[in-house]
């Protein structure tokens, strides 16, 4: 993966299912490639919390399937 991003907490959004949450657990990286993917189809639970080594964390803002965007905490 060229620049590793991982799940490093979360902010649980009112209406998004807790165990939606347990689908990406702290720990699981996803490349940058796989983030703009996810992010413009909707994929993540709203409120996952995302950080780069060294980089400042940042939660998915959204609403499933459709475009969502990355929030610097």
């Amino acid at each position: 993966m060229s620049h590793v991003i991982q799940v490093v907490g979360y902010q649980p959004k009112s209406g998004t299912p807790l165990d939606d949450y347990a689908d990406f657990p702290i720990g699981q990286k996803f490349s940058l490639e796989d983030i703009d993917k996810m992010t413009d189809l909707g994929h993540f639970p709203p409120g996952i919390i995302l950080q780069s080594k060294g980089g400042r964390p940042c939660v998915v803002r959204g609403h499933y399937f459709e475009v969502q965007y990355v929030e610097a905490l």
